[in-house]
């Protein structure tokens, strides 16, 4: 009898081992998975349309002054008569009262023709003058002359005309029955802007730009520097 209580402990046993030991083992992979589990960096978010960086604006390309009295020629020729307004200023007088006689700067002094003459006033040996016959430039026609070579060169060529629907910009019109030049800004089809020297026959060198002249107060003829 004590023999088979003996068997009956071992079955009972050996079937109690066999449940626990499967169990355990099914566990293990479990804890193996957990401990090898990795979280990936899922970088950083995108950033919306309004957080971009703004585009760089390019500078506008420079004005081309190649080709003559084009969209970029005029851009040029606008910027370079813009300088010449500073450097000879509207107001100022084309004169060199006690300066040396160096002919290009001004002065806030005007002359007096009365008294002195036109000893005072600056000059300019320019084609333009030449083409109208005199050796050198003074006073309106020295002045529009230096604007001139400003613009196209001293070694530009001169021609001589007599349209008036054949100005253009940077031209001359020698006006007031040939006795005063002016230097064309702009032009339209009933006046034109000029910058000149001795506005309205003063006769003291006063530099003045913008001032329009009717297309039927011109008459004379007009100087350009381009075929």
């Amino acid at each position: 009898m004590a023999k088979k209580r003996t068997v009956f402990f071992i079955l009972c046993l050996l079937l109690f081992l066999s449940c626990i030991f499967p169990a355990c083992s099914d566990q293990a992979p479990e804890r193996e998975a957990a401990v090898m589990t990795v979280i990936t960096d899922p970088g950083a978010p995108l950033l919306p349309d309004e957080a971009k960086p703004a585009p760089v604006e390019k500078p506008a390309p420079k004005a081309d002054p190649s080709i003559p009295y084009n969209e970029d020629w005029m851009l040029w020729f606008r910027e370079i008569t813009d300088a010449m307004r500073k450097e000879f200023p509207d107001n100022a007088y084309w004169n060199h009262i006690g300066k040396s006689a160096d002919y290009l700067g001004v002065t806030n002094r005007a002359c007096n023709h009365h008294d002195t003459g036109p000893i005072y006033c600056n000059r300019y040996t320019c084609a333009s003058t030449n083409a109208c016959g005199w050796g050198y430039g003074t006073q309106c026609a020295g002045f529009a002359g230096l604007l001139s070579d400003r613009v196209f060169g001293s070694d530009a060529p001169v021609h001589i005309f007599y349209d008036y629907d054949a100005i253009r910009p940077g031209d001359q019109a020698r006006i007031n029955k040939d006795t005063h030049t002016v230097f064309i800004l702009e032009k339209t089809d009933d006046y034109v802007v000029v910058a000149e020297c001795n506005a309205g026959g003063m006769n003291d060198c006063k530099i003045a730009w913008g001032r329009q002249i009717p297309r039927n107060q011109l008459g004379g003829f007009y100087l350009t520097r381009m075929d």
